[in-house]
């Protein structure tokens, strides 16, 4: 459902170089250890945890309506639309990145960011990759956090 909105546009100029936005939950792949190849340019982290209070803020915003029988609908998608932004202004501030994360390879696809995709734990993202065929020249596999490393720094600008 991600591809019918339509490409997205980066929301900030690329600040950094590279990201390695890597699982840290019971999906994340074995053996991806930190590499020893990391530059100053190079930020590892997840982005499971949201800023505290993210729910509360929505909530008290929406405080006016507590009445209406859309609330929950209304809740969500504010949740959603935070969660998007959140997601694409943080893959906007660099050049490449590299993830082992679905949702990451959807998101730098619909931003045309290029980026390589480490397969999670049991193949997900190889099964969406082949059924849907979002492979494209921005991006690559990879099958070690070194070799994504070595292969993001191949792959073309945009």
């Amino acid at each position: 459902m991600a591809f019918a909105m339509g490409m997205i546009p980066r929301l900030v100029k690329p600040q950094r170089a590279l990201l390695l936005l890597l699982r840290t939950d019971h999906e994340k792949r074995a053996g991806n250890g930190t590499p020893e190849q990391l530059t100053a340019h190079t930020d590892i982290r997840d982005w499971v945890a949201e800023y505290p209070f993210t729910r509360t803020n929505i909530v008290l915003a929406m405080a006016n309506q507590i009445y209406a029988p859309d609330l929950k609908f209304r809740y969500f998608h504010r949740l959603v639309r935070h969660r998007l932004t959140r997601g694409c202004r943080l893959l906007s501030n660099y050049e490449r990145v590299v993830s082992d994360r679905l949702h990451v390879h959807i998101l730098c696809t619909l931003m045309a960011i290029p980026h390589v995709v480490l397969d999670n734990s049991y193949g997900k993202i190889g099964g969406f990759i082949e059924a849907f065929k979002t492979e494209w020249p921005g991006m690559a596999r990879a099958e070690t956090l070194d070799e994504a490393i070595s292969a993001a720094q191949q792959l073309p600008e945009r």
